[in-house]
């Protein structure tokens, strides 16, 4: 694997390189969060955490609170595929921050609710069996 990379989320070095392509490291500065950021409530983390990643305000955002190793298992062994759209259910559930936009304020930033969940999710693969898209919470 070589070289690590980070984009402002947690892991070991080693797991992703620049050799990566650009859509797992979106995939990453877009849905991944471990260890979780701390915040008061999951109403401040999801606020805190988007407005940190400059993410646009859109009406959902959601956060996967668990180690990128266990995500990226989810497009081989760790999940069952689908090879005719490339998409992965993970067999087990995993923590989530899931937010929801409260109040688009024109001019200023956006305003969300969060709630934690337990959830299985699908994720798009590439060719190397990379994430680069969160495609729904199961």
């Amino acid at each position: 694997w070589g070289l690590a990379v980070r984009v402002g989320v947690g892991w070991d070095s080693g797991e992703w390189t620049i050799s990566d392509k650009a859509g797992m490291l979106t995939f990453l500065r877009q849905h991944v969060d471990f260890p979780k950021t701390n915040a008061a409530n999951d109403h401040r983390y999801c606020n805190l955490i988007i407005q940190r990643r400059r993410l646009p305000c859109t009406p959902t955002h959601d956060f996967i609170n668990a180690h990128p190793r266990q995500i990226r298992n989810i497009c081989s062994r760790g999940g069952r595929c689908y090879s005719r759209y490339n998409q992965c259910d993970s067999k087990a559930a995993y923590k989530l921050t899931r937010c929801r936009l409260v109040r688009r304020n024109p001019g200023a930033r956006c305003v969300y609710r969060g709630r934690s969940e337990t959830r299985r999710i699908r994720l798009a693969c590439d060719n190397e069996r990379l994430p680069v898209r969160l495609v729904r919470v199961l």
